[in-house]
């Protein structure tokens, strides 16, 4: 009782300074955990008993929803938790999965909110239940002396809300227990990303995907150019396409582990910065082989782009969303891939290949500044510590059934681009069609179907799952493979761009996955992926080879038909989910 009684003398002696405006306002509501309402950036556990499928842990997105599967977004901002409980049973009633379902919710992490102003700690606090200004100023010390006039320190987390009225003295907001109930900019506002932050990850994802493919692939709309420069046969050139895979391939496990210790936004920038100088020094080498030792170099730094990118795809994001964030970087990653070609066949035609090169070097630059400013920093990474980890989350990896025919699906698809493009522009650039680089570098073009089709085809994987669109994708590659072996320069166009159009779904499905495929270490499963990608291409560029040379473009068409349904038979068992 004596406790009591001095708590209370404590509190009212504290709340003496709130004279003056606000001082007519209502006590302070007493702590009620139960009333409190979630909001981005909280993770819950939802527990549907007896469906495993439909049980385990999920965060509450930008958006204020939850990514459920086989159900899709359903709305969690605003509601207590036995309010998501209704709503979660609601929402499997009408997708048609079960008729009476026992949903249990149960928050598991608060977001957080931040201390500013003229204390001694300022920062990031954990939200706790039943937590006030009060209790959030005193874990960050007591606030600095400081003039009347400025005095005024503040908690706030993130997100938008409206405003209140605000007290002058140490604590400038009124709170509940929930942050949900705050006071605009100066008061306790509810945690978590705001949609500027959304936009921001998205736009900086989208420049990453476009640095990496800006040069991956520029070089084959010059290929012919460079075997006339140096005097060598066109199989030859297509080292220059093999030497970036294969350094790819061979760094992009070691770039996983490393961005597992160190993080994520800082090697994607670093890389893409990077970059430039093997870029320039390619423009620059005077005979073949120097030109294959600088794009070697290229592909050291390329993994520590978009492995690590994906990687925080993965990590940021949960369930539809990132699906949704997978199919931006598809988008950038298609974007890059056609502007390299096309600037680097159109700067061929007008000042030689070497031209291009500088330009596209220009072009990374920029896109790495795009990265550092844009890319927010990641806030869901948790490090991997020392060799031995590393080691035992590849270990573990490497007996993932899932996660390892998705690799396989990754060698496939870029075996299937590789073999189409590369000898496509050896198709084309001889009789009867007679193309010159710039006329190659526009075929590329058909890159630009798959802005359309990709994101459209992500949504899609969201509402009915990744194994029909995968279906899809691959009958559509098929059909334009097949097209293209009709004589007609528009019939070959058409049929590359359906080829396109399928691939690149394909691929964002893929990347996709590699991150709900694995619960840690998703860099290195990234890198894994990666590899077999990469391989993949390396295989595609030089194994068609014989076959060109014995039955011509038929031959590599029947190769990409074979790989394409290979991919199918490998993905269709792996990706399946458990019927209710």
């Amino acid at each position: 009782m004596r406790r009591r009684t001095l708590m209370f003398g404590l509190t009212a002696l504290a709340l003496a300074g709130c004279g003056g405006e606000g001082s007519d306002l209502p006590p302070l509501p007493s702590p009620d955990i139960a009333a409190y309402r979630l909001g981005p950036g909280d993770k819950v556990r939802i527990i549907t008993f007896g469906e495993e499928q439909l049980t385990g842990e999920f965060r509450v997105n930008d958006s204020g929803m939850i990514a459920l599967p086989l159900v899709g977004g359903v709305k969690a901002a605003g509601l207590t938790s036995s309010e998501l409980e209704a709503a979660v049973g609601d929402a499997l009633v009408k997708a048609g999965l079960l008729r009476k379902p026992s949903v249990t919710v149960e928050i598991i992490e608060y977001r957080h909110i931040y201390v500013l102003g003229e204390v001694n700690k300022p920062g990031e606090y954990a939200y706790h239940p039943g937590m006030t200004v009060l209790s959030a100023v005193a874990v960050a010390a007591s606030p600095i002396a400081r003039s009347p006039a400025t005095r005024g320190s503040y908690a706030r987390p993130a997100a938008r809300r409206p405003r209140g009225r605000r007290c002058g003295t140490a604590s400038s907001s009124r709170a509940t227990s929930s942050p949900s109930m705050s006071a605009g900019s100066d008061g306790v506002r509810a945690g978590g990303a705001s949609m500027t932050d959304a936009t921001r990850r998205r736009l900086g994802v989208m420049a990453a995907g476009f640095a990496t493919f800006l040069n991956m692939y520029a070089i084959q709309a010059v290929l012919p150019l460079i075997a006339q420069t140096f005097g060598v046969s066109a199989q030859a050139t297509t080292w220059a396409i093999t030497a970036t895979l294969l350094a790819v391939a061979g760094v992009a496990p070691f770039a996983g582990s490393v961005s597992d210790m160190l993080g994520r936004k800082r090697l994607i920038v670093g890389a893409a910065g990077g970059l430039v100088v093997p870029s320039v020094l390619v423009a620059l080498a005077p005979t073949l082989g120097w030109l294959v030792a600088w794009r070697f170099v290229q592909g050291l730094t390329l993994p520590f782009i978009f492995t690590v990118t994906i990687a925080y795809i993965g990590d940021e994001t949960e369930g539809a969303d990132t699906i949704r964030l997978a199919g931006t970087y598809s988008v950038g990653t298609i974007i890059g891939g056609f502007a390299g070609r096309m600037f680097a066949g159109a700067a061929a035609e007008q000042a030689g290949w070497r031209f291009g090169f500088l330009v596209l070097a220009a072009l990374t630059a920029a896109s790495a500044g795009l990265v550092a400013v844009l890319l927010p920093r990641e806030r869901r990474f948790r490090p991997v510590r020392g060799l031995a980890d590393t080691l035992r989350g590849l270990a573990d990896h490497l007996t993932n059934a899932r996660l390892l025919a998705t690799c396989l699906v990754g060698f496939g698809v870029l075996f299937t681009f590789v073999n189409a493009f590369t000898y496509a522009n050896f198709l084309l650039a001889a009789p009867p069609y007679g193309l010159g680089p710039a006329a190659l570098g526009s075929v590329f073009v058909v890159y630009l179907v798959g802005l359309v089709t990709t994101p459209a085809a992500m949504r899609g994987a969201a509402r009915f799952g990744r194994r029909p669109i995968l279906a899809v994708s691959v009958a559509v590659a098929v059909t334009g493979l097949l097209v293209t072996l009709l004589h007609s320069l528009a019939a070959i166009v058409a049929g590359l761009m359906l080829m396109a159009a399928g691939g690149f779904i394909e691929q964002a499905l893929a990347t996709g996955f590699t991150g709900v495929a694995v619960s840690r270490a998703r860099s290195a499963a990234v890198g894994l992926y990666v590899t077999c990608y990469y391989i993949g291409g390396s295989v595609g560029g030089i194994a068609p080879a014989g076959l060109w040379h014995r039955f011509g473009w038929p031959g590599c068409v029947s190769l990409g038909v074979a790989v394409q349904l290979v991919v199918l038979a490998v993905a269709w068992p792996a990706w399946r989910e458990r019927r209710l």
